[in-house]
């Protein structure tokens, strides 16, 4: 599982590429999600108002 620190990584290089409109051909090794719960919370966390994940996801899945 992505510790918070992982999670605000991800988040920051997708946000940039998304910004720049640039292109990202993979995250490196240790920011890629491991579940589809994970990829929430990396996409969603700098898009909610209190800059954490705006879903609340079950990890159990």
């Amino acid at each position: 599982m992505l510790d918070k620190n992982q999670i605000e990584a991800a988040s920051r290089v997708l946000v940039q590429h998304w910004r720049d409109g640039s292109k990202l051909d993979a995250l490196e090794a240790r920011l890629r999600p491991r579940s589809r719960a994970e990829a929430y919370l990396s996409i969603t966390h700098n898009f909610s108002p209190d800059r954490g994940p705006q879903f609340d996801v079950d990890q159990s899945r």
